[in-house]
């Protein structure tokens, strides 16, 4: 990623609406949001989108922990390869869109939020992509039984800025990488970019609700679902 495009993404502001609650502000009301196509470079793979300054939960560029997390894939595509992926927090779907090129199977997934959905869908025919399986989901929501046990990895890049919401997403990855009805459990792999002070709490939380996990290196996060600690 350039120095240009990397300015560009960290000059779109960032909403604190899922820090502290609330609607969003009168300035952010204000703000220009009208889409602007990019083209990024996302593991090797060329990819315009169409992207806007700002969403209430941040689904609206792509962020660095996507890149990151993109290079992970193309070093590990035969452990990728015929396998069933899901992100979450799909965002803009630049991910989803360098996973599909790929050849990888993935189901997209974020906040259940039509803009979203529809968002990922425009990036994808502007890319002259067939759409894939999207999972509409809030964190702590009920996963449906048809995504327990469906997957073999969780795959997300960015998504700990919120610091309340890391129960929340424990409850889905739980959900998601535990094994059910016979089926295996997922394995997660995240990046994570973005350096907050609070960010070794969500570890901590999923290490003590029953994941181990493992550091791969240049802030590449595995955690596969084991039991949970016993008081």
């Amino acid at each position: 990623m350039s120095r240009a495009a990397l300015d560009k993404r960290l000059s779109a502001p960032v909403s604190l609406g899922g820090l502290f609650g609330g609607g969003s502000s009168s300035e952010e009301d204000a703000f220009d949001n009208e889409a602007q196509e990019a083209v990024v470079v996302v593991g090797g793979e060329t990819l315009r989108l169409l992207e806007r300054p700002f969403h209430p939960l941040n689904a609206n560029a792509v962020w660095p922990g996507a890149y990151v997390l993109a290079d992970w894939a193309v070093e590990n595509h035969l452990r990728l390869s015929g396998k069933r992926l899901i992100e979450l927090g799909s965002a803009t779907g630049a991910f989803a869109l360098f996973a599909a090129r790929r050849g990888l199977f993935l189901t997209t997934s974020d906040c259940d939020d039509d803009e979203v959905e529809h968002a990922i869908a425009a990036n994808f025919a502007l890319n002259n992509l067939p759409p894939l399986p999207h999972l509409a989901h809030s964190w702590g929501t009920l996963v449906p039984p048809w995504a327990r046990g469906a997957f073999h990895y969780v795959l997300a890049s960015d998504i700990l800025l919120y610091v309340k919401s890391y129960p929340a997403l424990v409850d889905t990855l739980e959900a998601l990488c535990s094994p059910w009805e016979g089926r295996l459990g997922a394995v997660c792999v995240m990046s994570w970019q973005r350096r907050l002070r609070e960010s070794d709490e969500f570890f901590a939380l999923a290490a003590r609700r029953g994941f181990r996990v493992v550091h791969l290196g240049r802030l590449v996060y595995e955690l596969t679902w084991t039991l949970p600690e016993l008081d």
